[in-house]
């Protein structure tokens, strides 16, 4: 279990700690040594290192797995893409865990259960590797590196293959506890990241802080979700800066300046929120309803503005330049100034895109293959913004997919994707059916989780990087365990979750 500490065992009692201690010493002098000759060849060394050492504590790697899961959500959650670059490059905190649930899977899994979903993974990843693989030697990292689109599925398996019914019940007390310190944060990373305050990683440059308006869109909809399901009231009611009225007053705040930066946590919160209503179908969600209401009418009657940087601003007016940009093609032609041109541009740039990859994918030679992984398709579209080379796919991820792997790469995200989304929402009705309640509460949280994401990645490269990559498959990957479990506990008689 996740709350139990994680205690070592030597696996050989004869041998003295002393010389445990010198052979280590004399291991990291002679590595140290090495790296001022040859950085590559030791670098090599001390990854070999590391896995024998996971590989000595097997036993212990599905929970420190699962732990260090829980670390990098928590921490992608927070400080969003500045969390991804704790490391040093080239290996960051989420490569790490990635590592470290490869080895438990291949290790320490035994007797899983295959769902069909496993076998849509398997497919995704096998034609991504197939994309990925021959371009390495041409591109190096770069494959590598883009080719986290499928290669962070692994999560999904590993999740998959030991989540436990106890571990469910965990996360769903944790995040209980967490969704106050989230919501209060949010604003705060926002007005961080408007006066540049927060520091920057050596190794990239990038603000410990990230703030990105998409993203967070995204966590405010899983929050919204949370609640509206009645999964944060569930047990008991939350009282003093735990209840529900100030974790929506606090939400509110929390979503005016995500709102002004992004169209796609627009998106992303508007049907997130719509789909958590009509999948809990009841009277507790009215009071949302009129908050949001009443919000927005007095920032229609005030015509509040606040400046919240890089040229945008949290008012009605923004509001409505940035809806009207979503479903209107047309420049804007009056006097308003550039914001509502700006963001028409920007759609103009990315539907151009969009058709091109369409056009040399759908209608042309790319149609079974695709580019690959490794390439820069700014540059070989013809799309780059810059002279470093800084843009790299459509911010579209449903789109590089197709551009990287063609339309076979295509029609597998979509099973893959729609699957789950199928996976989950036939548990959800069918735990209503039979009276277990928390159950379909939790598999309806995990499906608007999974919306969300999907709405954002339209319009955002989120699933390229690991802040949304490895939120999504560990979604899917509880969500797989999930479905099991429940199929076990329907079987024998138990309904309930709460005596998880």
């Amino acid at each position: 279990m996740l709350n139990q500490p994680l205690r070592l065992r030597r696996t050989n009692d004869s041998v003295p700690a002393y010389a445990v201690y010198a052979l280590v010493a004399t291991g990291l002098l002679a590595t140290g040594a090495l790296s001022a000759v040859a950085p590559i060849a030791a670098a090599v060394v001390l990854a070999l290192a590391f896995v024998a050492l996971l590989l000595v504590y097997a036993d212990h790697l599905p929970r420190l797995f699962l732990t260090g899961t829980v670390v990098v959500l928590v921490g992608y959650a927070i400080a969003g893409r500045g969390f991804a670059y704790v490391g040093q490059k080239p290996v960051f905190i989420g490569d790490v865990v990635l590592l470290v649930g490869t080895l438990a899977l291949f290790t320490r899994a035994r007797g899983v259960r295959l769902h069909p979903m496993h076998g849509l993974i398997a497919l995704f990843m096998l034609l991504g590797a197939l994309r990925t693989f021959p371009y390495v030697t041409s591109y190096g990292v770069n494959a590598i590196r883009d080719g986290a689109l499928w290669g962070y599925c692994t999560f999904a398996l590993v999740l998959s293959a030991f989540v436990r019914i106890e571990h469910i019940r965990w996360v769903i007390d944790s995040y209980r506890k967490f969704v106050p310190w989230l919501v209060a944060w949010i604003p705060i990373a926002a007005v961080i990241a408007v006066v540049h305050a927060s520091p920057a990683w050596p190794n990239s440059g990038i603000s410990v802080v990230h703030f990105k308006g998409g993203d967070m869109g995204v966590h405010l909809t899983i929050v919204a979700s949370f609640v509206l399901l009645g999964l944060y009231g569930h047990e008991r009611r939350q009282r003093g800066l735990r209840s529900e009225t100030i974790v929506w007053l606090l939400w509110f705040v929390a979503v005016a300046p995500v709102v002004a930066m992004s169209r796609s946590s627009m998106l992303s919160i508007g049907f997130g929120v719509a789909a958590a209503v009509v999948l809990r179908r009841s009277v507790r969600v009215f009071p949302f309803l009129l908050a949001a209401g009443a919000l927005a009418l007095i920032l229609v009657s005030l015509n509040i503005s606040v400046p919240v940087g890089g040229g945008q601003n949290i008012s009605t007016t923004n509001l409505m330049q940035n809806v009207v940009s979503i479903v209107s093609n047309k420049q804007d032609q009056g006097g308003h100034g550039g914001t509502h041109q700006n963001l028409n541009g920007s759609k103009t740039f990315r539907l151009r895109w969009w058709t091109k990859i369409i056009d040399y994918t759908v209608h042309g030679p790319y149609f079974w293959k695709g580019k690959g992984f490794g390439l820069n398709l700014a540059d070989s579209d013809g799309f780059q913004l810059d002279s470093k080379h800084t843009l790299r796919a459509p911010h579209n991820s449903h789109i590089t997919v197709l551009a990287r792997m063609g339309m076979p790469g295509l029609v597998s995200w979509a099973l893959l994707q729609l699957g789950f989304a199928a996976t989950m929402l036939t548990w959800t009705l069918r735990a209503r059916r039979i009276g277990a309640r928390l159950w379909s509460l939790f598999d309806a949280w995990l499906l608007v989780g999974w919306l969300a994401i999907m709405i954002d990645t339209a319009f955002d490269p989120y699933l390229e990087g690991p802040q949304g990559a490895i939120w999504l498959w560990s979604i899917v990957g509880v969500g797989i365990a999930a479905a099991g479990i429940q199929r076990r506990e329907f079987a024998a008689g138990r309904l309930q979750l709460e005596r998880a």
